[in-house]
């Protein structure tokens, strides 16, 4: 018993001996396999699609918008008529019967004119002004005493705004132009002082062609209305310098319509 114990210790340091020890760190990493290339060249992992779809897309580099400074100028062709209709008295009579009712209708130059600024893009404010001439217009008479009709005049018959200009792009980066103007009308129906003053208002819409980043080639529909009056008072009699008869006193009311297109730049 006492010798097979120093026997079976001897076969197991034998068997030991036999196992290959386990290879010592070197510090190097093994060479990659025949082919294949090394790990740091490997591209880094792509993101899961949800995060790809939610990423933010890259801003936008500068391009046409309308906002800041503006500045339009237009000229064109337009038609105009005015309804004159008149209330008091001509050497004591009505002035209705003396004078009748008078209409103008005529044709001409048109002329457009704004400068302001924006408070936000897309949305432009500022003074407005817009003129419509009609050279030689056609004058109608009807309801007077004498002889109705029509005649040419060879005064031109003029219709002007100025006011408060709101202008709307409802995409700022597009060229759709929607706006109105809201102010002092006159209507001149012939020389010297005979203009009616009153409340006038107008409003358009077009479209344009972008030329630079900050300018328009534009064109213009436009349509006004007014409705001004004049009060006209006429010679009057003097007896020891005091007023005895007043031979003329009238008030005129103008109602004036206004069609055109201009053609122009913008600068916005």
């Amino acid at each position: 018993m006492l010798a097979a114990f120093p026997a079976t210790a001897q076969s197991g340091r034998a068997v030991a001996a036999s196992t290959p020890a386990p290879p010592q760190p070197t510090g190097q990493a093994p060479p990659p396999a025949s082919g294949a290339p090394p790990p740091w060249v490997y591209p880094p992992p792509s993101p899961p699609a949800e995060a790809q779809r939610r990423a933010p897309a890259e801003p936008a580099g500068p391009g046409h918008v309308h906002d800041g400074f503006y500045l339009r100028l237009g000229l064109g062709m337009g038609w105009l008529r005015t309804a004159s209709s008149f209330e008091g008295t001509v050497n004591a009579r009505p002035a209705s019967e003396m004078i009748g009712d008078l209409s103008y209708t005529g044709s001409g130059l048109a002329v457009d004119a704004a400068i302001g600024g924006s408070l936000m893009r897309g949305l432009a404010f500022g003074y407005g002004f817009a003129w419509q001439l009609a050279d030689d217009p056609t004058l109608h008479v009807e309801n007077t005493a004498a002889a109705d009709g029509d005649t040419e005049r060879h005064q031109p018959l003029g219709a002007s705004i100025h006011g408060l200009m709101v202008d709307v792009f409802p995409d700022p980066s597009g060229n759709l132009e929607l706006g109105g103007l809201v102010g002092l009308g006159t209507v001149g129906t012939g020389g010297g002082d005979n203009g009616s003053t009153g409340f006038a208002a107008q409003i358009w819409g077009g479209y344009g062609l972008w030329a630079a980043k900050e300018l328009s080639l534009i064109a213009l529909l436009r349509l006004s209305f007014a409705r001004t009056t004049d009060e006209q008072i006429g010679p009057t009699s003097f007896v020891n310098g005091t007023p005895t008869q007043t031979t003329t006193a009238i008030d005129r009311t103008d109602t004036t319509f206004t069609v055109g297109v201009v053609t122009g730049l913008l600068v916005h």
